[in-house]
């Protein structure tokens, strides 16, 4: 793939983007933890973005039916967002109250999940690669998008390290409103207008291109192990420096810094996912990365130490630069508008999942004492409960492929 201006460009602008998210995401809820000495209060962090998910889930009609101007409308929404994150920065540097500034976080935190984790996640996360490449080159972007992820996050996470450890960790919120206004503004007057085999084929939209067995059964490995993967997050991974520190192993700090080091070499899978995928299937690296992840998890919560610590941030990595542009490729395979019911069904899911994990750490969490057995049970029934999303999905595809006539010989 060539790099020309245009894709360079959105590289440059997504790797902002991502230190911006990573910087938030971790000195957010580090920040809040370290000042309140509470986990419960920074769990906050991670419960609003559920129900800003489950709230964005019911904009999948509306996103249907703006096929056309789906570039503009996904650049004009962050720049909104920003204009209104950037106020709600500077109220919480202005405020000593800290009822209000936990109320202008809240705002600051549904705000970003509406944008970036909720409607950007129906369609508009998997479109984006379309807007700076062409269908060919869909795979090798994302991929490339992926591995720079990981080197962001290294910047992101040194960063928020040292932002939490100087005590600035509210200046995260006005620098991650600023990567929303670089992007927006990329995709607005640099990105073109998606050029996909679909977008001419007026038949895919009238619902007449068959999806295949293998294609459903794709998209059910994705809606059980995203969902759970975000409950397994909220259970323990998204305050795991604050574990690390109560369990004595490392200061929350330095935690950070490992995390960033160990993701690492998960980094040069995202850079060559093109080549990655030639030897192992998109199909197969959404289900093993899941079960590479959770088994660590496990390893951890029930044994927390140096090793099992490093070896969850090594699987989280894969995540990020394999299983992700795995994902993406996944759903780019699908419909436009089967891969927006699909991402609909998902995001709702992930909601619920992450939600109610979310009030369940904080109630694990409450004691003095770090829950081991407790936390692992309730990942065996995250686990379990995945089989909804996968059915659902599974109904929604297959009711849909019935009611496409069948051809005979001679049609076809």
């Amino acid at each position: 793939m060539k790099i020309d201006r245009r894709i360079f460009a959105f590289l440059v602008v997504s790797f902002l983007s991502s230190f911006g998210d990573t910087l938030l995401v971790l000195a957010l809820p580090m920040g809040i933890g370290q000042e309140t000495g509470n986990i419960s209060v920074a769990l906050i962090a991670w419960f609003v973005p559920s129900i800003a998910m489950v709230i964005s889930s019911y904009f999948s009609r509306a996103i249907k039916n703006r096929r056309e101007s789906e570039r503009i409308d996904y650049g004009m929404l962050l720049l909104a967002i920003a204009v209104c994150e950037v106020g709600f920065g500077i109220g919480v540097f202005m405020t000593d109250s800290y009822e209000l500034t936990i109320l202008l976080i809240i705002g600051f935190v549904f705000l970003y999940a509406l944008a970036k984790e909720g409607i950007s996640r129906l369609i508009y996360n998997v479109s984006i690669y379309k807007f700076f490449c062409s269908d060919q080159h869909y795979a090798n972007l994302s991929g490339k998008k992926a591995g720079l992820d990981i080197a962001a996050g290294l910047l992101g996470v040194v960063g928020a390290a040292y932002l939490v450890g100087t005590g600035d960790w509210r200046l995260a919120l006005i620098i991650d409103a600023a990567t929303f206004v670089f992007l927006a503004t990329l995709i607005i007057f640099v990105g073109r207008d998606s050029q996909s085999e679909d977008t001419n084929e007026p038949n895919c939209e009238q619902g007449l291109e068959t999806i295949t067995e293998a294609q459903v059964a794709h998209a059910k490995w994705i809606a059980i192990g995203f969902p759970v993967l975000h409950a397994v997050n909220a259970l323990y991974a998204y305050f795991q420096p604050l574990i690390v520190e109560k369990a004595d192993i490392m200061p929350a700090e330095q935690s950070l810094l490992f995390l960033a080091l160990m993701r690492l070499p998960s980094m040069v899978g995202g850079l060559y996912f093109n080549r990655l995928i030639a030897h192992i299937a998109v199909h197969r690296i959404v289900v093993i990365c899941p079960m590479i992840y959770i088994t660590a998890s496990v390893l951890f919560v029930m044994m927390p130490s140096t090793g099992t610590m490093l070896l969850t941030m090594f699987a989280g990595g894969l995540n990020i630069a394999i299983y992700m542009p795995a994902f993406v490729n996944i759903l780019n395979d699908l419909p436009r508008n089967e891969t927006i019911e699909v991402n609909k069904i998902v995001l709702r899911s992930i909601g619920y999942f992450q939600g109610s994990a979310c009030l369940v750490s904080m109630y694990l969490y409450s004691s003095g004492e770090l829950p081991s057995f407790s936390v692992v049970g309730a990942m065996v029934i995250y686990l379990m409960l995945g089989v909804l999303p996968a059915g659902a999905v599974s109904a929604h595809l297959n009711r849909r492929n019935s009611r496409i006539p069948r051809q005979s010989p001679h049609q076809a």
